[in-house]
């Protein structure tokens, strides 16, 4: 896994013994509960100063030779870029490709390298089937100042599993720092959060180092990055593209390719089928300009944040895609689906952002609403959430925290209509009663929420709320003249004399209704509707009225006016027979 620049002798092929046995390699999970934290890149300043720019052009691709017959060989490509400054910690991310060979059943691994000032070579990667059938696993692996490799083993590469799923297309950040006297190897996953970690001494370093003017120093050591495959056939040139990308920019670099192949049946040496480079490291002037390099059909990209290797089937751009969000809370990540190579991958956003290869002109977009802990809480952003990549640019998507706010009620208008407002904004309530309804109060749930008898109230959002308005139908009472009518409800008792009068209670309240004359001339003579006892009673389910109708009670007003007459009778019966009293003389 190391460059090999053909001046030394000939190199052992490290992960020969992987291919052929990969059971000898130990698998395993790390055991942190939580994935490690990473380390931004850090230049360091003290470093020897960057080999003067050539003014050559790139290489030419040459003419692709014929492939071998025999597909039993064993090939090693590599595609890389040698930075030309030192690095206290170095952090890029790498869209995790899967890609598989078709004759050896092998996929590639994405490697970002560090050369240390002790002379001690660091690798750590995400590879894909690096033994078949294996999917992605963290690469890793450590080089003596001799040149033999001395971790894990001197046997080879580790392969260590991530602690979760490693999805394709998922941005992996690959990161290399000093801690404690120690290089860390880390890899995670910006999606899943899956994660992979190793340590080794430092043996005295505390920064990684460019190699003096060249693309490797004498023993294929750099730091860098690189796009490493052992394949069954020369002169693998369907790489799909792979970025990488940072958000510190280089400002020169050195890019190449590389291709070995096996001289024996353990691929103990090899020799080199070509190995080209510019003629200088590549100098930055637009940061965001690409520059093309290819050779024997392998193809790299690099501008100041990113390096792409593999097959680029249309002109590509750059989005560095980020987000933010206001109102407290921890959302759910964005997703963002993007087109690159023909294929549309999806990854899950950072705050810190990522720069993703995305194939021009052709259609983004992102999440537009997130979701959070508990329901009737959400994250909605005003930026346009698709579009098309037309150009290189920076897009950052700002989200607000809303919550939901939902209003009801039978019998009137509960507002505002129920939906999704700012929080820590203010709502304001307001019932208004239909026609034979009365409101009688609100009826809150959730955090800042009101209960109270007020139509109209204020209340500030803390949390989803659900707002209840409760209304009461009208039940109308009428008594006619000549009677009165009592009505009981619940403990509520009344009495309507001739007269109307309109009581309100909670649906589904029974009432009762009775219907009494007001004296002996008068007697109840039935309901509006068609009721004719005395005595009634009714479930109140929406607005009514009850109407109770007297009329004479002619039997009494016949006895009435009987004995009146007889009374009248007998007066006139004593008038005629009482003496008339004595006249008086003159």
């Amino acid at each position: 896994m190391r460059r090999d620049t053909g001046r030394s002798a000939a190199l052992v092929l490290a992960l020969a013994a992987l291919l052929v046995t990969p059971s000898a390699v130990p698998l395993r999970v790390a055991p942190r509960p939580h994935p490690p934290p990473l380390v931004p890149t850090a230049p360091a300043p003290g470093g020897a100063p960057a080999p003067a720019a050539a003014s050559a052009p790139l290489s030419p691709a040459p003419a692709l030779p014929a492939s071998p017959s025999s597909s039993s060989a064993l090939y090693d490509e590599q595609l890389g870029l040698t930075f030309t400054t030192g690095f206290y910690s170095m952090l890029y991310n790498v869209t995790a490709v899967p890609q598989v060979d078709p004759v050896s059943g092998t996929g590639p691994a994405y490697l970002l390298n560090g050369l240390t000032s002790s002379g001690y070579w660091y690798q750590v990667g995400v590879s894909w089937d690096w033994s078949p059938g294996e999917g992605f696993g963290m690469n890793y692996e450590v080089y003596g100042p001799s040149g033999a490799s001395v971790y894990p083993s001197a046997a080879g590469s580790g392969i260590q599993k991530f602690s979760g799923p490693v999805h394709p297309g998922d941005s992996v950040s690959l990161n290399l720092y000093f801690k404690s006297g120690e290089v860390v190897m880390v890899a995670v996953d910006n999606s899943t959060h899956a994660y992979a970690q190793e340590t080794y001494s430092a043996e005295g370093a505390t920064s990684f180092v460019q190699p003096p003017s060249s693309t490797a120093n004498s023993n294929g050591y750099f730091t860098g990055l690189m796009t490493e495959w052992y394949h069954g056939s020369p002169y693998y040139q369907n790489q799909q593209a792979t970025s990488y990308s940072t958000t510190l920019p280089q400002k020169s670099a050195w890019m190449w390719i590389d291709e070995f192949a096996c001289t024996d049946s353990n691929c103990s040496t090899r020799a080199t089928l070509f190995n080209a480079a510019t003629f200088g490291p590549v100098f930055y002037a637009d940061p965001s300009t690409l520059v093309r390099f290819t050779s024997h059909g392998a193809v790299e990209v690099s501008d100041a944040y990113s390096f792409v290797t593999g097959s680029l089937s249309q002109p590509t751009v750059e989005l560095t895609v980020g987000y933010s969000y206001l109102g407290g809370g921890l959302p759910s990540p964005p997703a963002f689906s993007y087109v690159q190579g023909g294929s549309v991958f999806t990854a899950n956003l950072t705050t810190a952002g990522s720069t993703y290869l995305v194939d021009l002109g052709s259609a983004w977009n992102v999440t537009g609403a997130l979701s959070g802990a508990v329901a009737g809480e959400r994250w909605v952003t005003g930026n346009a959430t698709s579009g098309v990549a037309a150009a290189s640019q920076t897009l950052s998507f700002v989200y607000h925290r809303q919550y939901f706010v939902g209003t009801e009620g039978v019998g009137g208008t509960a507002g505002p209509a129920p939906g999704w407002f700012p929080a820590g904004g203010t709502v304001v309530l307001l019932a208004t009663a239909s026609p034979g309804w009365e409101f009688e109060g609100w009826s809150g749930s959730g955090a800042g929420a009101y209960s109270g008898s007020a139509p109209s109230a204020s209340l500030t959002l803390e949390g989803p709320v659900n707002e209840t308005a409760l209304f009461y139908p009208g039940l109308t009472v009428t008594a006619d003249r000549g009677g009165t009518v009592v009505y009981s409800y619940g403990g509520s008792a009344g009495t309507v004399a001739s007269g109307s009068a309109t009581i309100y209670a909670p649906v589904g309240t029974e009432v009762t209704l009775t219907a009494r004359p007001s004296s002996l001339l008068f007697v109840f003579s039935g309901w509006g509707g068609g009721g004719k006892g005395a005595s009634e009673t009714l479930r109140l389910t929406a607005p009514a009225a009850a109407e109770a109708h007297f009329g004479y009670n002619y039997d009494a007003l016949l006895a009435v006016a009987a004995a009146l007459a007889l009374a009248a009778g007998a007066l006139l019966v004593w008038r005629m027979r009482r003496p008339a009293p004595p006249s008086m003389a003159a």
